[in-house]
């Protein structure tokens, strides 16, 4: 079952999550590749499908601390 979990994971379509909750794309950032999403706070995500359908996730604030 744990396993099942994890693929489900993978394809969630976590911009659209994004989006619902306050975040939007940035067109200017965002290819036919990739989209580019971020907050009134420039906290950002870069979110690409792999060919299996599975979602990559890359947070793009760094933490300087």
């Amino acid at each position: 079952m744990g396993e099942n979990i994890n693929q489900d994971i993978k394809k969630l379509p976590l911009d659209r999550i994004l989006i619902r909750n306050g975040c939007y794309y940035n067109k200017e950032k965002s290819s036919k590749n990739y989209k580019a999403v971020k907050n009134d706070n420039e906290n950002k995500v870069i979110i690409s499908q792999t060919k299996s359908g599975n979602y990559l996730y890359f947070n793009k604030t760094a933490n300087n601390n």
